[in-house]
C-alpha cells in the first residue's frame, strides 16, 4: 500500500530522525508492506499545497493520502480567510477522489508561545472545517486538535526541538501515529 503524508512543517519535521519523525514513527510500528511518501513542506497552506498536487500527490497514485493543513492558514500573520481554506480543502478533497482519504486537523498550539502568531480560538474554527468536510465526504476524520488541547501532557507534546509551542516533539508525534493506525486500521 503506498501512503502518501500530505502537509507542512508538523509533518515534515525531522526532530533529529534521519527521515521525518512522523515516517520513522510509523515505519516502526507499521508491517513492511507500506510505502510512505511524505510530501510535507514547511510553511505551505492549502494554496500551495493546490499547486503542487498534481506533480506531488496526484501523479503517484498513492492508494492513501493523509492530510493535516490549517496551521499556516490559521497563522495570524498570514491568514488565509476561512472561507478560502474551506474552498481549497475541499478542491483538494475533490481532486484526491481516487485515493482514500484521511483528514487530520492541527495540534491545538502552546498559546504561551505562539503570541501574535496562532492561538487556539482560531485554530478550533479551522479544525471544526476539516471536520465538516471528513463528514460530508465520508472520509476517516481524526480530530488532533482535540486530542492535543485535552490532553494531561499538552505541554510535553507541542516542546519539540524549537520549543515555539506550535512544533511537536516525539510524545506528540507519538500520539500521532498511534491515532494515524487505530483511526485507519493498518
Amino acid at each position: 500500500m503506498k501512503i502518501c503524508l500530505v502537509g507542512d512543517s508538523l509533518l515534515a519535521r525531522f526532530e533529529g530522525k534521519s527521515e521525518p519523525i512522523i515516517n520513522d514513527m510509523l515505519h516502526r510500528k507499521l508491517a513492511t508492506s507500506y510505502t510512505l511518501d511524505n510530501v510535507a513542506v514547511s510553511g505551505n497552506n492549502t494554496y500551495d499545497v493546490l499547486e503542487r498536487l498534481e506533480k506531488d500527490v496526484i501523479s503517484k497514485q498513492p492508494d492513501l493520502v493523509i492530510i493535516m493543513l490549517g496551521a499556516n492558514d490559521a497563522a495570524i500573520h498570514k491568514l488565509v480567510d476561512i472561507t478560502d481554506y474551506r474552498m481549497n480543502m475541499l478542491e483538494i478533497v475533490e481532486r484526491l477522489k481516487e485515493s482514500k482519504v484521511v483528514l487530520v486537523s492541527c495540534p491545538a498550539v502552546e498559546q504561551q508561545k505562539q503570541v501574535n502568531k496562532r492561538n487556539n480560538a482560531l485554530l478550533s474554527k479551522y479544525a471544526k472545517v476539516v471536520e465538516e468536510i471528513a463528514v460530508q465526504n465520508n472520509l476517516i476524520y481524526i480530530d488532533f486538535f482535540y486530542e492535543t488541547l485535552h490532553h494531561q501532557k499538552h505541554k510535553e507534546l507541542m516542546k519539540g526541538i524549537l520549543d515555539d509551542g506550535l512544533h511537536m516533539g516525539e510524545l506528540g508525534y507519538e500520539l500521532l501515529s498511534d491515532l494515524l493506525i487505530q483511526k485507519i486500521g493498518l
